[in-house]
């Protein structure tokens, strides 16, 4: 899969991909695996907020009721880090309660999130 700047984000532990089909495909990166493998990754996106325009949004901030975690890089924050405009999200909503992302994205290779505006 080539990288394209507009759509995707390369973390430490995980690489983020939008797919043409609203969708968002989430891999591990070699160092990620290899963490994952022992135990020590305790959240796959720690850092991808760093190297991107993606960050983790908050449920309440878009009237979402669920623990869900929720991802967008379509977001705008004022001065005071209040949410004022988000586009697209994506979210592991379909499975969060009944299997770890890091466990699944382990099992499969790959994690697909569903988009929604």
């Amino acid at each position: 899969m080539k990288f394209n700047p507009r759509r995707d984000a390369y973390g430490s532990y995980v690489n983020l991909h939008k797919m043409r089909n609203g969708t968002l495909r989430i891999t591990f990166t070699p160092e990620g695996r290899r963490l994952a493998k022992t135990g020590e990754i305790k959240y796959l996106f720690e850092d991808i907020g760093a190297n991107s325009n993606w960050e983790e949004i908050r449920p309440e901030e878009i009237g979402a009721l669920t623990d869900a975690t929720i991802l967008s890089d379509e977001c705008e924050r004022d001065d005071h880090g209040n949410l004022v405009k988000c586009g697209r999200v994506y979210s592991n909503i379909d499975y969060y309660q009944v299997e770890d992302d890091v466990d699944r994205l382990l099992r499969t290779g790959k994690l697909i999130w569903k988009g929604t505006e």
